[in-house]
């Protein structure tokens, strides 16, 4: 309780909610991994705001954190959740590892 409780107060008093402009970003990304790259294109994501992915309002390897500092959560689940949970809102976007995971 006491950890959430920090992780809390740590995000709502450092990061700001006005962003700064990241900027034009590359048309695509890749994410290495064991179980086959994820091509990530953010023409495909241009309805959401940048700080949906871009919490901090800093474009950085999210490995620079995640599974890293103690209270950010690994990377792959960072993604696992971030990305699964918003794509099974939708109809069309993937959901199944193979639809994202391309060897």
């Amino acid at each position: 309780m006491k950890i959430g409780l920090y992780f809390f107060l740590l995000l709502t008093t450092t990061i700001s909610p006005a962003y700064a402009d990241l900027g034009t970003p590359p048309s695509k990304v890749t994410l290495s991994n064991k179980r086959g790259a994820v091509i990530f294109y953010h023409q495909r994501h241009h309805d959401l705001a940048c700080q949906s992915c871009h919490h901090t309002g800093k474009l950085e390897k999210c490995s620079l954190c995640h599974g890293v500092q103690p209270l950010a959560p690994a990377v792959k689940k960072m993604f696992h959740t971030l990305c699964k949970d918003c794509h099974a809102k939708s109809e069309a976007a993937p959901t199944k590892c193979r639809d994202c995971h391309q060897k």
